[in-house]
């Protein structure tokens, strides 16, 4: 099998680099959820006409914020279980550290 693209390569390296560390992780979530806020204002006042105009355009709006928020969802869990992760290795540390002395 060959080897992934460059492109491919990178991205799943800053993927990997950012659900690793947890304050990345979190500025990630920051940044999404004001996304979300800015997309959700934007089409609630500025941009109400232009989407009532079309069923298809609010459907595609809505499409969009449910996504984000489902995506910003899923990196709460991951984190929370990350977290609970780090947690658990270090109760796990302290033990066999306690063990030693």
């Amino acid at each position: 099998m060959s080897s992934p693209s460059p492109g491919v390569a990178l991205a799943v390296a800053i993927a990997r680099v950012t659900l690793l560390e947890r304050g990345r992780r979190r500025k990630l979530m920051s940044g999404i959820l004001i996304v979300i806020l800015a997309i959700f204002a934007l089409g609630t006042w500025p941009l109400a006409k232009w989407l009532s105009g079309s069923i298809w355009l609010m459907l595609i709006w809505w499409g969009a914020c449910t996504a984000l928020c489902l995506f910003l969802v899923m990196l709460a869990v991951y984190d929370a279980l990350a977290v609970v992760r780090e947690e658990r290795a270090k109760l796990v540390i302290e033990a066999e550290e306690d063990l030693e002395e």
